[in-house]
């Protein structure tokens, strides 16, 4: 069995739900098609998650100038 890994690179992550996209419309029956269209959009949501919490920690860095 393969490890489940995922990018931590918002970039990468789009460019795979993408390939995913591509992919899907390649399928040769619709429960597959639908299968690679979920991972993509999971992919896409995984994204937006991982710049939401970058952008918090970016948010809550303050700098003091004394």
């Amino acid at each position: 069995m393969m490890p489940h890994v995922v990018p931590q690179n918002p970039q990468k992550l789009r460019e795979l739900a993408a390939w995913y996209r591509e992919y899907a419309e390649r399928a040769a029956t619709p429960w597959v098609s639908e299968g690679r269209l979920q991972t993509a959009d999971d992919l896409e949501r995984y994204a937006a998650l991982l710049e939401a919490g970058a952008q918090r920690r970016r948010s809550a860095v303050t700098v003091h100038v004394g």
